[in-house]
């Protein structure tokens, strides 16, 4: 006996599921025939053919009963086909966003590197600038371009080290450092 949903999903009428012609097709094609398990009481996956041919993944759910004073097995299987192809697009998509994970991450790490480069050649010749002739107010815009420029360099730095830890590179060090001056910086 199968019921209304069982029959769709096999893409039989009633007629046909009791035809030996339909019903031996459907049975000799089964990876795992769902309906003649010999499975104890539980749930197991298993993939059963439509006539059509197509491959259909199910839960198949096996119970043993009594029916009438008579041992009967129960047997009732869903049609998960939604759920796998939900699985396979949540993993295609997880994929992709690591790989946007990881080319972030590269992109920020080379473009780190390549603003440090020019950004130190600034703060070199803001250190050459400060011992030229330079009257009181310009010794003032060389200092405040210094120390504008340390900081653009340590925010550098920090999207490095952000790229560095999301990449999985992150290397720890020990460094001396003054905490009255940082605090006040």
């Amino acid at each position: 006996i199968a019921n209304a949903a069982a029959l769709n999903m096999m893409g039989l009428s009633r007629n046909e599921f009791n035809n030996p012609l339909y019903s031996d097709y459907f049975f000799n094609k089964a990876d795992h025939d769902p309906l003649k398990t010999t499975h104890d009481d539980g749930k197991y996956e298993a993939v059963i053919h439509s006539i059509k041919g197509e491959k259909i993944p199910i839960i198949n759910s096996v119970k043993n009963i009594n029916f009438h004073g008579k041992k009967k097995r129960l047997k009732c299987f869903v049609d998960i086909s939604d759920q796998r192809k939900a699985q396979e697009a949540m993993l295609r998509a997880k994929q992709a966003a690591e790989a946007a994970t990881k080319a972030k991450s590269d992109f920020l790490a080379n473009m780190s590197h390549e603003i440090r480069t020019p950004m130190n050649a600034i703060l070199g010749f803001t250190d050459l600038m400060k011992y030229t002739s330079l009257d009181e107010s310009q010794q003032q815009y060389v200092t405040m371009i210094r120390q504008s420029g340390e900081m653009l360099l340590a925010l550098i730095s920090d999207i490095l080290d952000f790229s560095k830890i999301e990449s999985g590179k992150v290397e720890l060090e020990s460094v001396e450092f003054n905490l009255e001056y940082l605090v006040g910086d």
